[in-house]
């Protein structure tokens, strides 16, 4: 009932000064900060608007371009959520086509990486050409780790990824480490070999595919995957590993 005293069909409250703060209090501090539970508490309070008015697109624009800058793993989700509901229905009238390609676009490329997703296989090589698939790992939890020879940030990462590995590796963890330098692959083998990284597991696509599957940007990428293949989380520093693991142990117990 906490939105019960708030009239949320009278625009005349889009331009006060509390209406912003109260919503995102019932938003972000009366609800688990799960990407469901806040779709949910955003839809509840969507839904006490006009959809005419000028309070609802202001909410619906907010609210969606909110999830797309969200820090927080997992809130993608959120912004699928928002561009399903509102703007691939048609609900959010107000969207220029073009815009509402994009916006569409963005959502479907999200869609299959969601947390709780089962991640795309990819068909790869491993540097004796043989052939490996993602899913046919056999591991509790499979590192995902996208990288470049020639990334100053993934060379930062190096050091750590190694660290993280001898600690884990007897636990059941592996890395399936993807150098995504494809036109200079020899140059990936020599990285692997100065840097002694060579007992992950590393493989490389001739295609290019997994920039696709997996809409890499920028690298370092990590996906955590689960030993079903589901992803647990993703796009976080190689440091924060570690402790992610240790959670998620601590919680299966």
């Amino acid at each position: 009932h906490y939105l019960d005293p708030i009239n949320l069909k009278d625009d005349r409250l889009l331009r006060t000064p509390f209406l912003l703060n109260r919503i995102e209090y019932f938003v972000d501090k009366l609800h688990y900060q799960y990407p469901d539970t806040v779709s949910m508490a955003i839809d509840r309070v969507l839904d006490r608007m006009d959809p005419s008015s000028d309070m609802f697109k202001y909410y619906v624009v907010h609210f969606t371009n909110r999830a797309a800058a969200s820090k927080i793993v997992g809130m993608d989700a959120v912004y699928v959520h928002m561009v399903d509901k509102y703007y691939a229905s048609g609900k959010a009238h107000w969207a220029d086509p073009d815009q509402l390609i994009t916006m569409v676009n963005n959502a479907n490329k999200a869609r299959p990486l969601l947390i709780g997703k089962t991640a795309p296989d990819m068909q790869m090589k491993r540097r004796d050409g043989s052939p490996v698939n993602l899913h046919d790992l056999d591991a509790k939890y499979t590192i995902l780790y996208f990288w470049q020879f020639a990334c100053g940030s993934c060379k930062k990462s190096t050091p750590v990824m190694k660290e993280f590995y001898a600690k884990w590796k007897d636990r059941g963890v592996e890395i399936f480490s993807v150098c995504t330098k494809q036109g200079e692959i020899d140059k990936c083998w020599d990285y692997v070999d100065e840097s002694e990284i060579g007992d992950w597991l590393h493989a490389t696509d001739r295609f290019l595919r997994f920039y696709k599957d997996y809409d890499i940007h920028s690298t370092p990428t990590i996906f955590v995957l689960d030993e079903n293949k589901e992803i647990v989380s993703k796009r976080i520093g190689a440091e924060q590993l570690d402790g992610l693991l240790e959670a998620l142990e601590k919680r299966s117990r």
